[in-house]
């Protein structure tokens, strides 16, 4: 059967609460263009705040494991905040015996779906030891080595430049930094995106007066590496200026940050915008990210950033209460922009100053948009749509304070239900209400509401919808498409669907059925059971069932970074398996993580059971094993091949510190010495990483241009004057 093409459109509008010493909103008019589209909302803008100091999110806890799951969240900032400054990415527990580790927060993200976003941690301090910059970027890099990880966004640090964090600094030495980090971590994979700590006011740093303006500074400095970063990390609380602030003056922030950001990388870098990441912001001050103003300044804050082609947004807080589990507001905000709202952003304006209005199309076409009521009155809004004819009938979801609290209600009502079950929050339907391509909306004070417009002359034979039931063991039958259980449950899952059509089932190990009930007995994998739904008139839908077992016992190999020094000099760690040195010379190896039992043995047999080993006078190349046991005694092993090379004759004396090569990354092959002072008689050498020496010239100046003439990759450089030695990464692209 002929089916015909049609358009959808959705709208979400948010009314939102104002003081009474305020004018009454009463009447606004939302205008919607169809045609008119702003730009594809990625799921990195709907992200959130991990907290590994909350055990509940160790993997173990089935109640936040189907909160998170339910709620729709794609991205999780991962350790959270300043954590981010003071643990080491693979050894959080050095830090705290409390803190959930890496390998739980990857087993439980990557069975709900959830993609990291990590804090690469900028202050050098691991398990409370402050190490060298050098290493920590190393460690960083170590990090993005994980290719099971599939981050996208990945932070230096943060807020560095306040002095409530580790680290923190100002804004020319964390850009010279940064710019280090971004090359090392580059190296490894250059297709993820690198965010510098910013501050999104081109004004003097107030948490460092007197040393310019933040972001313009690190700039500068990372420029003269040859880096520009990928984006800035940017954080804002509301709250200052009251709950009517909030909903009006704030929400007008995020187009001055944007102009103020974008005009500053362009007077420094000459480029566009950038990719601007709010990874921390929500309703400050009285427990307001818990209420229904958090929700109503969180689901503008997001509209409003989706607008201004923001890339990164996470909520700080919680979206639940930790001793019930009871959902908080915002949770809603987030299950209801991944479940019903669409991700093609078209043009919604209003004009009162206290309703907002955003509107999408969704992937099956339908017209999808939010109105937010910002005042403490009840108000009529009129909606015209411009190229989109509904039909006559579309749904409303109208969301406020439970028992008319308002916005300083810690619970929520959805078309009047108090607290809907948060199983059930997704696949809730609508209200039916009538509608045109102009219609009336009556919204009570301090709410927002979706809607959900399909278009007039759909097909006679439309797919039928599929209701989804499952339960866990013996709970209750709930509305859900998604489960996260223990090893060996069991899950009952129960569609339903109008007529008398037929079922299929298909899901993982080849699963296959023709009924339109299945139990699933002591799972064991997770996969997705898909059924399908073929109605009397020969069309078919389909739902998906998203199943996660997690193996809170399972315990995996930890990965060790191969750090080692050459003749035992605290300022050259590096991290690799492979060595190459100058005869009768000593290797210190030192891998990471700190916690675990170790076992070297070496060409002479076995060479202890510690963590940090020295290996004096190496005469001839060989292998060195480590065999690394975690704390659940699983085994990681790792060999380090050291390669000996005839002495060179040049002695190796004290590191000058005041030397650099530049540029680096290089364009084209051609370098500089750069000096605090013109030096002269300098000798260079370049070797590859086999230990190759590929480039030499002597008795060079600062002031030289050289041209190396080397193909493009990753060589160690090594400058000798006055029988001190400078060691350098090199990158010639």
């Amino acid at each position: 059967m002929n089916k015909l093409k049609f358009t959808s459109i959705v709208i979400l509008v948010i009314l939102s609460s104002i003081e009474s010493k305020y004018v009454n909103a009463q009447v606004a008019t939302v205008s919607i263009d169809r045609n008119w589209e702003i730009r594809n909302i990625p799921e990195s803008l709907y992200g959130f705040n991990g907290e590994i100091w909350d055990s509940n999110q160790d993997g173990s806890n089935i109640k936040y494991n189907n909160l998170l799951k339910n709620a729709g969240i794609k991205v999780m900032r991962w350790p959270g905040g300043s954590w981010g400054d003071i643990i080491k990415w693979d050894s959080t527990k050095c830090y705290a015996s409390y803190a959930v580790t890496y390998a739980q927060s990857k087993a439980l993200y990557n069975n709900l779906g959830i993609k990291f976003q990590p804090i690469g941690n900028f202050s050098g301090m691991f398990c409370n030891v402050q190490h060298t910059s050098i290493y920590a970027d190393s460690v960083a890099a170590s990090w993005v080595a994980d290719s099971a990880l599939g981050a996208q966004y990945w932070e230096v640090g943060n807020e560095s430049m306040g002095s409530w964090e580790q680290g923190h600094t100002i804004g020319s030495d964390y850009g010279n930094r940064f710019a280090d980090f971004y090359t090392s971590m580059k190296a490894v994979n250059n297709k993820i995106k690198i965010i510098a700590v910013g501050d999104q006011n081109d004004e003097d740093d107030s948490k460092n007066p007197g040393t310019g303006v933040w972001n313009r500074k690190l700039m500068q400095a990372a420029l003269k590496k040859g880096v520009v970063p990928d984006g800035f990390q940017i954080h804002n609380y509301p709250g200052a200026e009251g709950n009517y602030g909030m909903l009006h003056h704030n929400l007008d922030e995020i187009a001055k940050f944007t102009k103020d950001l974008n005009y500053m990388v362009s007077s420094e870098t000459g480029r566009g915008q950038l990719d601007y990441c709010m990874t921390e912001f929500s309703a400050s001050g009285n427990n307001r990210w818990l209420k229904m103003i958090g929700a109503q300044l969180s689901l503008q804050y997001f509209m409003e950033m989706a607008k201004y082609n923001w890339a990164v947004a996470n909520v700080w807080g919680e979206i639940y209460n930790t001793g019930t589990f009871v959902a908080a507001p915002v949770w809603y905000v987030y299950a209801f922009l991944e479940s019903k709202f669409g991700r093609n952003m078209v043009h919604a304006t209003s004009d009162n100053i206290d309703v907002r209005a955003y509107a999408s199309i969704d992937t099956s076409k339908y017209l999808t948009f939010w109105v937010c009521n910002n005042s403490l009155d009840s108000s009529k809004i009129k909606i015209k749509l411009s190229n989109f004819i509904p039909a006559s009938k579309g749904e409303i979801w109208v969301v406020q304070g439970s028992g008319g609290l308002g916005e300083e209600s810690y619970d929520v009502m959805i078309n009047g239900v108090g607290h809907p079950a948060e199983i059930n929050a997704r696949f809730m339907p609508g209200v039916q209400i009538d509608v045109d391509t102009s219609f009336v909306l009556d919204l009570p004070a301090s709410s927002f509401a979706l809607l959900k417009l399909t278009p007039a002359n759909q097909s006679s034979c439309e797919p039928t919808e599929i209701i989804p039931e499952m339960k866990i063991d013996s709970e209750d039958w709930e509305p859900n498409i998604y489960a996260a259980v223990g090893l060996g449950h069991n899950i009952s899952i129960s569609p339903t669907a109008s007529g008398t059509g037929s079922w299929r089932w298909s899901g993982p190990d080849s699963f296959v059925d023709s009924v339109q009930n299945i139990k699933l007995d002591s799972l064991q994998v997770s996969g997705k059971y898909i059924v399908s739904y073929t109605n009397e008139c020969g069309t078919t839908s389909k739902k998906s069932f998203d199943i996660s077992v997690i193996d809170s016992t399972k315990c995996e190999p930890t990965y060790v970074v191969p750090y080692f020094q050459v003749q035992a000099n605290p300022l050259t760690w590096e991290s690799s398996t492979s060595i190459t040195m100058e005869s009768g010379k000593s290797v210190k190896f030192g891998p990471q993580p700190f916690t675990g039992s170790w076992n070297w043995s070496g060409p002479n047999g076995n060479l202890g059971n510690t963590r940090e080993i020295t290996v004096p006078n190496i005469q001839s190349s060989g292998t060195y094993t480590l065999v690394y046991t975690n704390a659940c005694g699983t085994i990681t092993t790792q060999i380090y091949t050291v390669t000996v090379k005839p002495v060179s004759g040049v002695p190796n004396q004290e590191i000058i510190n005041d030397l650099s090569i530049y540029p680096s990354p290089s364009r084209n092959g051609f370098i500089k010495i750069k000096s605090d002072d013109i030096i002269s008689n300098v000798d260079l050498a370049i070797f590859n990483l086999q230990g190759i020496e590929v480039f030499t010239q002597k008795n060079l100046n600062s002031e030289k241009m050289i041209n190396t003439g080397l193909q493009p990759g990753i060589y160690i450089v090594s400058v000798n004057y006055k029988n001190n030695k400078f060691i350098s990464k090199l990158i010639i692209e």
